[in-house]
């Protein structure tokens, strides 16, 4: 918050600011970028949390060439073909 330790009765208010800053894209052996979307765009391999807890990457051509109205998409390791869980896409 930009507000923190706020004491009504003193009437102090102690301010803490941060900033941020866009991290390049890595590229794995495959020559995909994997990471988060940012102001470059979005990466072959965008940052996602599995169904079972798991954190790694959705492929965005499995994403934009999804079709209906729900179901999954899998979730990779950096590499891009290590599968490690799901992704769920609409009301699931």
């Amino acid at each position: 918050t930009l507000l923190e330790g706020q004491d009504l009765n003193s009437g102090t208010v102690k301010a803490q600011y941060a900033s941020a800053v866009t991290s390049a894209w890595k590229v794995n052996a495959n020559g995909q970028t994997y990471g988060v979307p940012n102001e470059s765009g979005v990466p072959d391999l965008s940052a996602a949390q599995a169904t079972n807890g798991e954190v790694g990457y959705i492929l965005q051509d499995e994403l934009w060439g999804f079709t209906g109205d729900k179901g999954f998409i899998n979730v990779y390791e950096s590499d891009g073909t290590t599968v490690i869980g799901q992704f769920p896409i609409g009301d699931n």
